[in-house]
């Protein structure tokens, strides 16, 4: 039988508000100060187009950019404009990321929830990806989970936090 795998994702950012979970996954805030998959999230003024060699188009929200040794998510919809409102820099292994927020699309919007689906789907699957098989593999389907680590999730935790340091009253240290 193989292992259960437990995934959870630190957020880092230097305000509160920029880490702000939805209804459907504030119920896995975590005090766990170690975890698998690190997000740090920042804001951008604009979002220039991606300059790696594209991967996959979702035909959707999404598209992947494979640029300097990292996969780059961007996601856009007309709806906000014809830049990405949001852009996922990952490593190889899907530990590590940075989630810029693009000022000029999310100006209006008044919340902002980094995990919003599908960023949290995608981080998540492909890190368990690497659990089973060491490296990520890429088709021109999308992304190949094998069965056996699809089956094996049985749990997500999620780890808010500010990142240190923190100047004046604008943000606090909390874990959950």
């Amino acid at each position: 039988m193989r292992p259960y795998w437990n995934a959870s994702i630190g957020l880092s950012a230097s305000s509160a508000e920029d880490i702000q979970l939805d209804r459907e996954l504030d119920a896995f805030r975590t005090g766990s100060t170690d975890c698998d998959i690190e997000v740090d999230v920042e804001w951008a003024e604009h979002l220039p187009r991606p300059c790696g060699r594209k991967l996959f188009d979702s035909g959707s929200i999404w598209t992947l950019y494979e640029q300097d040794c990292s996969f780059v998510f961007d996601f856009a919809t007309p709806v906000l404009g014809c830049q990405p409102y949001k852009r996922l820099r990952v490593n190889g292994e899907f530990s590590t990321a940075q989630l810029l927020l693009n000022r000029e699309c999310l100006s209006v919007a008044k919340r902002v929830y980094p995990l919003e689906y599908p960023l949290d789907e995608l981080l998540v699957t492909n890190w368990l990806q690497q659990r089973e098989e060491g490296e990520s593999r890429f088709t021109a389907v999308g992304w190949r989970i094998p069965a056996a680590a699809a089956s094996s999730f049985s749990a997500i935790r999620v780890r808010e936090r500010a990142r240190q340091p923190c100047y004046g009253s604008r943000c606090a240290r909390f874990v959950f």
